[in-house]
């Protein structure tokens, strides 16, 4: 063999040991493609869920906060009630009293009026008999 043919054969192993390690590459070139590719799809997932919980959690707040609302709404129409019952009981309570005091007075003139009867016929029966 000449030189030659010795460089050409050098040449070759260089270029199948070059050739070999590009498929090399190639193939890590590809799995790392496949590996970005699969992480892409997780974070592209990871996104959406997170865009999913940031939006229920919106809903919720919302729900909660029209909830708050009406529960302030129904405590304000409750205290308005309650002050106007509490009012009506005292105006109750008042009318009730007057009645009791009216009853009174009027017990106490027609016991009055009786006992002037009684003491009028007394009158009448002492100056009958004398």
């Amino acid at each position: 063999m000449d030189e030659a043919e010795i460089r050409a054969t050098a040449l070759e192993l260089e270029l199948e040991m070059s050739q070999k390690k590009a498929d090399q590459m190639h193939e890590v070139l590809d799995s790392t493609k496949s590996h970005y590719d699969q992480l892409e799809k997780k974070y592209d997932q990871a996104n959406q869920l997170l865009r999913n919980y940031q939006e229920r959690e919106k809903e919720l707040l919302s729900r909660e906060e029209n909830h708050v609302e009406q529960l302030r709404d129904k405590d304000a129409h409750y205290s308005h009630l309650v002050a106007q019952l509490k009012e009506r009981i005292e105006e109750l309570e008042a009318k009730l009293e007057e009645m009791d005091e009216r009853r009174q007075t009027i017990a106490n003139n027609e016991l009055s009026e009786l006992r002037d009867k009684l003491k009028v016929r007394k009158l009448i029966l002492l100056s009958g008999r004398s």
